[in-house]
């Protein structure tokens, strides 16, 4: 199986809750802009991509980092192989 790109974007709306056409549309931005592949959603107010390593280390995001994991290696095992 082949890696799936930016997996933390498609974890993230999984994880909020978002369509699938929106998940799909948060992806093809982020393939047009070059985001990191460990982007996990674009914020529109300070224009720039958030990611994994911006979730804080607190229990709150340490939950959020365990339910992303978890997320991936149910519904994206191929983005987890090396």
């Amino acid at each position: 199986m082949s890696k799936i790109d930016y997996p933390y974007i498609r974890a993230w709306g999984y994880m909020q809750g978002s369509h699938q056409s929106y998940i799909d549309d948060q992806v093809q931005l982020a393939r047009g802009t070059k985001a990191p592949q460990n982007a996990t959603y674009w914020d529109v107010v300070a224009k720039r991509w958030n990611t994994v390593d911006d979730i804080v280390d607190n229990p709150v995001g340490r939950n959020t980092r365990e339910r992303l994991a978890e997320i991936l290696s149910k519904r994206y095992p191929e983005a987890m192989t090396p």
